[in-house]
């Protein structure tokens, strides 16, 4: 039994140790990364945690954390910029695939059609060329369907109009429809000749929107006028342009 006991536990004697605490503290006690200066590889007697000038070649030093090993390295200002466009080109990946869930698309479809848009292409296709083609795949999937879920083609609409404002794009015909499918929805639950009115972002809308504010329109006939979006918009959306507005009103259920 002694022998069993020992086999599972060790033979350990008074103040020994587990091994694997020996080594964790031996890795603990291991001397910090040398801090290098980027540029004149000049040796740093203190590891900056900011943004400092180099003491030997007076070269601005940044600190930036890598995207895929999270490692904070010391960088020069060009390096810096590049690690800080991909981290934005991360950020905006992240985004659009959260997007794409929202729509039943998953991450592998995503990067299968990536993979094959850019083989076809002879070069990588751009996350967004990839997530313009499966949106419209949703979107006439959606609508040849019998039974359509406007208010899903509404938000795919809506969508595909935000990446093309961005863009700095016009987004006035996507947006168009957008509203048809919002209408559609609202006719499909209450009928053609239920009201609706139009609410607008108040004093946070342009005054050309401000002028629909609580206007009233049967459903029926806002489907024939398209009072939505507001054609004379100048709300800048994403491009700050004033003569390409993006209209952010909406119809309730009056």
């Amino acid at each position: 039994m002694l022998s069993f006991i020992k086999s599972l536990f060790g033979n350990k004697t008074k103040g020994s140790q587990p091994a694997t605490v020996k080594s964790q503290r031996t890795e603990s006690k291991a001397a910090p990364a040398r801090a290098i200066c980027p540029y004149c590889q000049t040796e740093l007697a203190v590891r900056p945690q900011r943004k400092k000038k180099c003491p030997s070649c007076q070269k601005p030093i940044y600190i930036r954390t890598l995207p895929d090993t999270r490692e904070k390295v010391l960088v020069t200002e060009d390096d810096a910029q590049r690690i800080d466009a991909e981290w934005e080109s991360k950020g905006k990946r992240a985004q659009l695939l959260s997007s794409l869930e929202a729509f039943g698309i998953s991450q592998s479809e995503f990067l299968n059609r990536k993979e094959l848009l850019s083989k076809k292409y002879g070069r990588e296709a751009s996350d967004r060329d990839v997530a313009w083609g499966l949106y419209n795949e949703r979107i006439n999937r959606e609508a040849k369907s019998g039974a359509p879920d406007f208010h899903t083609l509404q938000m795919l609409y809506y969508t595909m109009a935000l990446f093309l404002d961005e863009e700095g794009k016009d987004s006035f015909s996507t947006l168009v429809e957008a509203k048809k499918c919002e209408l559609r929805a609202l006719e499909k639950n209450f009928g053609a000749k239920r009201k609706v009115k139009i609410l607008t972002a108040k004093e946070q809308s342009c005054p050309e929107c401000q002028k629909l504010e609580g206007k009233i329109f049967t459903i029926d006939e806002a489907l024939r006028s398209m009072p939505l979006p507001c054609k004379e918009c100048t709300n800048p959306g994403y491009t700050d342009d004033d003569d390409k507005g993006f209209c952010r009103c909406m119809y309730v259920s009056y």
